[in-house]
This record gives structure tokens, sequence and C-alpha cells, in this order.
């Protein structure tokens, strides 16, 4: 808890020079009077998380204003001032596509979660919801609604992520161990973002205090919300997570930057493609008519003998592939189909005798066990299906050699 709160401390050295890279601070270094700061600091360490007797039930969340003043507490970011609040949002601050990951102290990552970007605004107590193109999105998700108005703000301006899939659930779970997920509902709103406060703007805040803010106001927030976690400065230990858990990818982000509108390159999204060797196990045919285009139905070895379907890739039209490649398999077709309780119907498959492998990048796989927007990249003629089942060190040794 105190490591977080030094992070409002005034005199902090990371707060007054640039970012490394020859940029300067990304915010004034101006700050409330440091009587002012200790007092809201010490009623936050007191109130906002109470202590915990062994074997004890966690302590209610704050429900009304006069028991944690949260208005206080952001008012002592540097930047913070005195605004009312309005709905519907202005345009969320977005990600631009980055092509390295960037390190050092002065950017946090957070993962990249497949799910629908919503901010939430409370106004007068009341909640709603919108989505990126500034469609409303309060009636979709009722639920989530009624779970921000117990948070028992006023006024609050929130940016989040909702996932609704229980697989990305349950990798949240590995991913951020102390969240307390044990329970979910039918829908997770992950924030990783505070921009308002009971009539304190913090846009202009540096995103790690405003983050720290948000940490401790959802350390006892009720099923449905939880808190968008980010490891500070290590992006390979970022990408190594979400590598593991199969995620779409790493957002890095200016640690110390302020809030703005639209695509900013302080906000960088690393997408994760992997690269792997599949046997093609089936096909679809073209449909011209409905411009449809062919498919390969794709296959890794399961046990010794057997496959598991692991998803289908587009073929381009008039591409090698569709000119080369499917007369091969519609000579290697037959009915028998042997993935029967593995696999949901496809439409129009076409099932073949594994004998031809094809490498397809993608961004790993889903809940489910099939690939994620993969891509066909290349057809791997000197590679034996047999191959497929040989210890990795000893693929990538052949491959090399191919």
């Amino acid at each position: 808890m105190r490591r977080a709160l030094d992070r409002l401390e005034p005199d902090d050295p990371r707060q007054t020079a640039g970012d490394g890279d020859g940029r300067p601070a990304d915010f004034e270094t101006h700050s409330p009077p440091p009587r002012a700061r200790a007092a809201a600091q010490s009623r936050l360490r007191t109130q906002a998380v109470p202590r915990r007797v062994a074997g004890a039930r966690p302590a209610p969340l704050a429900r009304s204003r006069g028991e944690v003043e949260w208005s206080e507490i952001a008012a002592t970011l540097l930047g913070a001032r005195r605004a009312g609040l309005i709905w519907p949002p202005a345009p969320a601050q977005q990600a631009v596509l980055g092509r390295a990951m960037p390190t050092g102290p002065r950017w946090l990552h957070e993962i990249l979660w497949k799910g629908q970007r919503l901010s939430a605004l409370i106004v007068d107590g009341e909640a709603r919801l919108w989505a990126e193109n500034g469609e409303e999105r309060s009636d979709a998700y009722p639920g989530i609604v009624l779970t921000l108005q117990q948070l028992g703000l006023q006024q609050a301006h929130l940016d989040g992520v909702l996932i609704a899939d229980p697989g990305l659930r349950e990798r949240y779970r590995t991913a951020a161990p102390t969240a307390g997920l044990e329970r979910r509902p039918a829908a997770t709103l992950i924030l990783f973002d505070l921009l308002h406060v009971d009539g304190v703007d913090i846009e202009q805040s540096p995103l790690v205090d405003r983050k720290t803010v948000l940490e401790l106001m959802l350390r006892q927030a009720p099923r449905g919300l939880e808190y968008g976690t980010h490891i500070l400065g290590s992006g390979k230990a970022a990408l190594a997570l979400a590598l593991s858990q199969h995620l779409e990818g790493v957002i890095c982000k200016r640690a110390f930057g302020r809030h703005v509108q639209g695509p900013s390159p302080d906000w960088r999204r690393i997408g994760l493609l992997q690269f792997g060797q599949f046997a093609i196990v089936g096909y679809t045919p073209a449909d011209p008519a409905a411009r449809r285009p062919a498919t390969l139905l794709l296959g890794r070895p399961k046990g010794q003998t057997g496959w598991r379907y692991v998803g289908r890739v587009a073929v381009e039209a008039g591409s090698e592939f569709e000119r080369e490649l499917l007369p091969r398999l519609v000579a290697a077709a037959r009915r028998r189909v042997t993935f029967g309780p593995d696999v949901d119907p496809i439409e129009d498959a076409v099932w073949c005798n594994p004998r031809l492998v094809v490498e397809v990048r993608s961004h790993g796989f889903n809940s489910k066990g099939l690939l994620r927007q993969p891509g066909l990249q290349a057809w791997r003629r000197e590679r034996k299906v047999a191959e497929l089942r040989l210890p990795a060190s000893t693929r990538r040794r052949s491959s090399r050699r191919g």
C-alpha cells in the first residue's frame, strides 16, 4: 500500500525529468500544498482500505461520500482541477499500432483484451455506458450499469473494456491473481483509467497516479468490475505473460502521460503474431455467388495417431494455394469424418487424409482451442505430416535445415 501511495508524493524525482527518449515531462510540476496532500493520504490509508482481521469477511464497499472522499484524494494529484461532468463523454484516447515494444521505467504495459471498449459516466449518481463510436450501450448491459452505481459516486468518468468470454476471464484470473475473481457474473468490465471523480477532473494528471486512485477505489468493488492491472517498465515480462495466456497482445502507455482524445503515440498497441505448422485435414470449396473463399481445415497431432481440429484458414482466390494446393486435397478427400466429438458441424466440409502441411500465422488459440485470426503463410512442401509429432526442438532444427 505504501508503495502505491508513494506515487502521489510531490517530491518524486520522476515527475520533473523527461521520459528517457528526449521528450520533456508529460505534465506540469505544480502540486497542492503539502499539508493538504498529507491529510488526504492519511484519510485514504485509514478509510479506503481498512485492516482485515484473520478469518473475517471483507469490509463492505464505501457507498457514501462521507465514508471516503475520493474527490479529496483526486485533488492531490498533479494537474487536477475542479470541473463539472456531463454526458455524453468526449472521444476516448486510443492506441496506435506499435512496431516495437518500448522499454524503460516511464512506460507501463497492460494486457490487450479482446472485448468491447466502453466509457462509463456517472452523473448525479446515475451510470451510463458509451461505445467508442459514440453509441450509448447502457440498455445492452443493465447489470454493469447497476454495478457502477453501487460504487457510491455522484460523478465519475471511467474507461475500460467489457469481456464476456469465460475463457478470457479465466486467463484474467491467471494474469491478475489478486483481482479476486472467485465468482464471475455474465460479463466483466475491466477498468484501466479514471478521468474524473466527484467534481475533480484528473485528465491532465499522470496516468500512473490516476490508476493508483482507481486501484484503491476498486479494492472492494462489486462483482462485475475489476481493476485493469499493469506491469511497470518491464515490457518483456508483459509480452511473456500475454504469450503464455494466448492473449491478443499488449498496450504500452506512457506512465506519466496525460489523457488526450483520439489516437495517441503515448499509447501503443503491440499485437502478438504466432507462427505454427499444421496438417490439412479437410477443406471447404469456394462459393463465388456468396463471395465466400475456399478454406483449409487444419489439425494438429492428438496422441500418437489422432488429430485435433484447430480451425480453418481462408485461401485467397487466384493464389498459388488455390491453383496447386486445392487440387491435391480433392484427390485425398474421403467421406468419413474423424473429428466428430471435437468439431461443430461445418457446412460443405470435405475431410481429407492428413498428407500436407501449411504454416499459419495467428494470434494464438481461443478458449475453445481454435486459432484466432489465422492467415495462410506458406505451403511447406518439404514437410511430412509425421514430423508434426516430433518434439518442438527437433522440429525447429528440421525446419532450419529445410
